[in-house]
């Protein structure tokens, strides 16, 4: 979390009480309960209004989007899916068994057939990589002959070939748990059925009466990609900029150099050449306006 505070002859556009948060997926399910966000909630909340102006509002909904994924990578001896089975140029294969995707590579397509290659064998999320993560027995290799075995089964009957020609194959593999991980804890935000609609505009709304702002992939709609995690910075800075130009009410001088600010933050950060459109409404009569305000005031629709 950085404190923002503008160090400039010219008008500041914060009084050192605006906050602009970045997190990963644990903090954000322990918002307001645990660890240092527990300190977090007194920012504009309080017990007498249920922390519905603080950060809990949008801890809460954070907390209820999955975040468990699980990769397996298997390095075979030869490239089998591509000398074999004709699957040359990449992709993903699906399946309604445990492993659900397998994730053919796109690179070093030249590869020579003799020469091993690796196959990302399983990359599953939500409730499939809990119940696979059941059969998790530790980090070591050795200890991962459950796992192993169920997707070896499964990538048997995908591509109509015996299990026992599948081991003959196998070099080496890891299997990673983004869980267990102790640096991520989970891995990106996962939206279930109706959570989208009824979360996402609760997450991306300023918290603590407009003076907290909430970044990270979570808060994008290309929520699992780093574009979320940018995009997500550009809405924040966007966010914060507008609760300003709002807070300086009769400051006509603070007022015009918030709205030279805005338009350069949206000249210079652009469009990119793979979105046709940004995700997000920068018109201050529009989304981003009324969700600044809907911030500030503390309420819900």
């Amino acid at each position: 979390m950085g404190k923002e505070r503008a160090y400039s002859a010219k008008p500041s556009i914060t009084s050192g009480d605006q906050f602009r948060a970045s997190l990963p997926g644990p903090p954000r399910r322990h918002g307001g309960r645990r660890g240092r966000w527990g300190q977090a909630r007194p920012v504009g909340a309080g017990e007498a209004n249920g922390g519905k102006r603080g950060w809990w509002g949008q801890a809460r909904p954070m907390g209820a989007v999955s975040r468990r994924a699980k990769s397996r990578a298997n390095k075979f001896k030869k490239r089998w899916w591509a000398n074999d089975k004709r699957i040359k140029k990449g992709g993903i294969g699906k399946t309604d068994r445990p492993t659900r995707a397998v994730v053919y590579p796109s690179y070093a397509l030249n590869t020579p057939e003799d020469k091993p290659g690796v196959l990302l064998a399983c990359y599953n999320w939500s409730q499939d990589a809990a119940r696979l993560g059941g059969l998790w027995q530790g980090s070591d290799p050795t200890k991962q002959n459950a796992i192993v075995s169920t997707i070896i089964a499964d990538l048997a009957i995908m591509h109509k070939m015996t299990e026992s020609e599948l081991w003959a194959l196998v070099d080496s593999h890891h299997v990673h748990d983004w869980y267990r991980d102790e640096f991520t804890r989970g891995a990106y935000g996962f939206f279930g059925p109706g959570q989208f609609s009824s979360l996402f505009g609760q997450i991306q709304r300023p918290a603590a009466v407009g003076r907290l702002f909430v970044a990270g992939e979570i808060t994008s709609i290309y929520h699992g990609w780093v574009v979320a995690a940018l995009n997500s910075s550009f809405r924040a800075v966007h966010q914060m900029l507008l609760a300003e130009f709002v807070r300086a009410g009769k400051d006509t001088h603070k007022q015009i150099y918030i709205i030279i600010l805005l338009a350069k933050l949206i000249v210079k950060w652009g469009l990119s050449a793979s979105e046709p459109e940004r995700e997000y409404d920068t018109n201050p009569k529009g989304m981003a306006g009324w969700q600044v305000l809907l911030g500030m005031l503390g309420e819900d629709v």
